[in-house]
C-alpha cells in the first residue's frame, strides 16, 4: 500500500487497524497506492459532515525529510490541513527509509484533495535499497 490511503473512523479511537480484507469499497475516501518513480496523483473527495478519518500514509524519507509522501489539502483556502512528516512516522518494513503514519485525524465538511508525490527512486515498482 505504498502511497495514501484515507478511511472514514467510528467513535471507538482505540480501533485504529481495519484489515483490508474487511473493508469495502465505500469504506474508502480515497486511495492513491502503488506510486512509481516521479509521480504526482491527488484525488478530491467532499465530505459532507464533520468527520474523523484515518490516514495510512507510506513513503520514503530519512533524517527529518520526506521524500515520497502524501497530503491533504482544503479545495476552498488552498491550505493544507495535514501533512506526512518524518517525525511522525515509523518504520514501514523492508529498507529503513520505508516509513508509515497510520494517524486519525477530524476533517470539517467540505472539498478536500488527497496528494501523494514521490521522487526519481525508491518507489513500489523499483525499491533501491532492501533491507
Amino acid at each position: 500500500m505504498y502511497g495514501i490511503s484515507i478511511y472514514p473512523v467510528d467513535n471507538d479511537e482505540s480501533v485504529k487497524f481495519i484489515p483490508r480484507k474487511i473493508l469495502k469499497s465505500n469504506d474508502i475516501l480515497a486511495e492513491l497506492t502503488k506510486i512509481g518513480d516521479d509521480e504526482q496523483v491527488r484525488k478530491q473527495i467532499h465530505i459532507d459532515r464533520k468527520t474523523r478519518i484515518r490516514i495510512v500514509c507510506i513513503g520514503e524519507g530519512d533524517w527529518d525529510e520526506m521524500y515520497d509522501f502524501g497530503w491533504i489539502e482544503n479545495v476552498q483556502t488552498g491550505k493544507r490541513v495535514w501533512t506526512m512528516r518524518y517525525d511522525h512516522t515509523d518504520h514501514a518494513g523492508g529498507a529503513r527509509k520505508n516509513r508509515k503514519v497510520d494517524t486519525i485525524i477530524t476533517l470539517d465538511a467540505g472539498t478536500y484533495s488527497v496528494n501523494y508525490r514521490s521522487d526519481d527512486s525508491h518507489s513500489y515498482y523499483e525499491w533501491n535499497e532492501r533491507a
